[in-house]
């Protein structure tokens, strides 16, 4: 037999009273005082100590009233065949996800990544389920729990050691919450029926750093039967310093070159720090080094001055224990060709044409020339200086010959602008563009249109979609062309329309290229969009769709995907570690940044830089709160080993085996059933007792 409550067992200790209560003899209640012994001295009598028990069956019926109401507490029941045994029980199921991000590169982080990874796998019993995986800004399985289950626990632990010990911090960024949400949905991968008796644990070996992305739990639902375990890593040191170069928008703002912005974390020891520039053999020019004083927790910005030494390309920052983000690209800036080709009959210095307005409002730069060359709507000439341009603008009926010349650079990749204001013109637009047509729309004097709708998610109205430059019902068309689409062609888009719903813009793909069209066009005498604000960044923003290359010549991230445009293969990209890509996606590395510094895309005789540099959110070093995590419902703890699970499960069952016998019940009938027989027996003694001892 088994007891739940064995805590009442103490309280069998009260059988002793009924036995004091028969070992003691009564003192006489009553006394008859005589007369004739009134001066005689008192003599106590003398009581011999009682050491036998007058009524053994009363005794008895007292203490077992006692013992069977203790036993009644502490609740007998019992066991057959009800024992359970850790053998019986399924194994935890555990995955561990190291983080292997670019803030995991601090002094000390990664020694203690494979310490924490070495306790967790020290914890795992017989017969558990391990699974590895790491992630950056994407999640990879390293050992997947379908792989683990066809070995012992020894030979798992040592394929998840192995797998850890070739595996290195990247320099991409924290994306904890996209990590956690799949990981908890690998670890959920199980039938109902298992899940139900499988302890499922994350185990997360992390810096947790306060710049770690935790979007991707926003709409994710947690599973409840899943547990995440926090082993955080400590650093050798505290804190951490960062620098920046300003973007050229705010140094022109704030009227200087060069502004620098140190930035110094809540945590750091340190609070004085050097900036100077550097040059791609690791000198550092020490006629630029500037002195910094930042508290922690604040920034410091300060204008660095110009280097003086050649082929400088970052600025370093010295006095920082942790060095991983202590350097900042910058591209040396050497000015961009850009080449539009303009096909029609306007002269350069006529104001009323298209070519006039087109090269006045190109923009211009100290990093960017851009070229507007003219050619014959009849002749087709070949490109100026050999080179194809990024752009073609077409305002006029042009010869079949050029029709042919432009539809085969077209299906290469190329943008092509049609302005159709004039019906005649839209002849040559048909025979390019398949599936557009003209039809009758009867306009009158003095009648104009505006634009109605318009679609801001295109790259050409996009950088316009804010509510303070969205706005184009100040810009009237006098003159436009009634433009028909094919409604079933999936390569057609509209981008704009007038308030009538008559076509103003729209998109068709041919093979690898763009053909935009424009019904109406920017001459004075069509329309007022030349002479409107709108006019300059609509043009700013044909340029960029026609060179999307050119985006990647700016600063970038790394993690930023390598974009080379169709019909422009053929680049090579050198990577700062001295290994190369090919820009025709013929290479079995993946097709983005993957490490911070300066890249170099060479074609031909053309040579353009790429400073890369990594994303400033993995500099926000500091810890973050785990409240963070449970604000997004992730259930934080361990769940329990299979030797604490067997105690649980034995009591569980033990209290539904006590409920269904009852045993309690029938030892307090024959508590009843005794005190019954006690009373009776009790009242015969007394009434016997009282015979005997009255006087005669």
């Amino acid at each position: 037999m088994s007891f739940l409550s064995w805590a009442f067992a103490f309280g069998a200790a009260a059988v002793i009273l009924p036995i004091l209560f028969h070992l003691i003899r009564p003192t006489p209640k009553g006394s008859q005082r005589f007369s004739s012994l009134m001066f005689l001295g008192q003599s106590p009598p003398r009581i011999k100590k009682r050491n036998r028990v007058d009524h053994w069956l009363l005794l008895l019926l007292r203490a077992a009233v006692v013992l069977l109401i203790v036993a009644a507490f502490m609740r007998p029941f019992f066991r057959t065949g009800g024992e359970i045994f850790v053998s019986d029980l399924p194994g935890n199921r555990v995955a561990i996800l190291i983080d292997k991000s670019s803030s995991m590169r601090r002094p000390g982080l990664w020694q203690d990544a494979q310490e924490k990874l070495n306790e967790t796998l020290g914890q795992l019993e017989a017969g558990d389920d391990v699974a590895l995986f790491a992630f950056d800004n994407q999640l990879e399985t390293l050992v997947n729990f379908s792989e683990a289950e066809i070995v012992d626990l020894n030979s798992r632990k040592k394929l998840v050691r192995d797998q850890f010990s070739a595996l290195q911090p990247s320099w991409l960024n924290t994306d904890l919450g996209n990590a956690l949400a799949a990981t908890a949905d690998f670890v959920s991968e199980l039938e109902e029926d298992r899940r139900s008796e499988t302890g499922l644990q994350i185990v997360l070996i992390s810096d947790m750093q306060q710049g770690a992305d935790l979007g991707g739990l926003q709409t994710y639902a947690w599973p409840d039967d899943v547990r995440l375990s926090l082993q955080r890593v400590q650093g050798d040191s505290a804190g951490n310093a960062v620098v920046r170069l300003l973007p050229d928008e705010v140094a022109a703002a704030l009227d200087a070159g060069n502004r620098v912005r140190v930035a110094n974390a809540a945590d750091s020891p340190t609070e004085s720090f050097e900036v100077s520039w550097q040059d791609s053999k690791g000198t550092i020019d020490q006629s630029s080094t500037t002195s910094f004083y930042v508290p922690p927790g604040t920034s410091q910005l300060l204008r660095v001055p110009d280097p003086q030494m050649e082929n400088v390309n970052s600025l370093v920052v010295t006095g920082d224990s942790c060095e991983f983000d202590n350097q900042y690209f910058v591209a040396p800036r050497s000015p961009r060709k850009i080449s539009i080709a303009f096909f029609g009959d306007d002269q350069k210095d006529d104001a009323d044409g298209y070519l006039y307005f087109l090269e006045r409002v190109v923009p211009r730069s100290k990093t960017q020339v851009v070229q507007v060359d003219a050619y014959s709507l009849i002749d087709p000439q070949p490109w100026k200086d050999g080179v194809a341009p990024q752009l073609i603008v077409l305002a006029g009926k042009p010869s079949p010959a050029v029709v042919e010349k432009l539809k085969a650079w077209v299906e290469q990749g190329g943008l092509l602008f049609c302005v159709v204001a004039e019906p005649v013109a839209f002849e040559s637009v048909s025979l390019l563009v398949p599936g557009v047509r003209m039809g009758s729309l009867e306009i009158e004097e003095d009648d104009y249109a505006m634009l109605g709708t318009i679609d801001f998610s295109h790259p050409l109205f996009l950088p316009l979609s804010g509510p303070r430059f969205n706005d184009f019902t100040s810009i009237r068309f006098w003159k436009r062309t009634d433009v028909r689409l094919a409604d079933s062609s999936e390569d057609v888009q509209v981008i704009a329309r007038f308030d009538d719903d008559s076509v103003a813009l729209w998109q068709n793909r041919i093979g690898r290229g763009t053909v935009i069209g424009f019904s109406s066009s920017w001459r004075p005498q069509d329309s007022q969009l030349a002479m409107s604000t709108k006019f300059v960044p609509l043009i700013t923003n044909l340029l960029g769709m026609s060179d999307e290359a050119d985006e990647a010549f700016e600063n970038r991230f790394v993690g930023d995907r390598i974009r080379i445009p169709d019909g422009k293969n053929g680049w090579v990209i050198k990577v700062p570690d001295g290994s190369s890509l090919q820009g025709d996606g013929a290479s079995d590395r993946p097709q983005y940044f993957e490490m911070p510094g300066i890249y170099t895309l060479e074609k031909s005789n053309e040579k353009r830089l790429i400073a890369v540099n990594m994303n400033p959110d993995e500099s926000q070093t500091a810890p973050m709160d785990p409240d963070r995590l449970e604000s997004f419902e992730v259930k934080m703890g361990e769940q329990p080993t299979r030797a604490e699970l067997v105690g649980s499960l034995q009591k569980l069952k033990d209290r539904q085996l006590e409920q269904r016998q009852n045993i309690w019940k029938w030892l307090l009938l024959a508590v009843m059933g005794l005190l019954i027989i006690e009373t009776w027996f009790a009242g015969k003694r007394s009434q016997s007792r009282f015979l005997t001892e009255a006087p005669a």
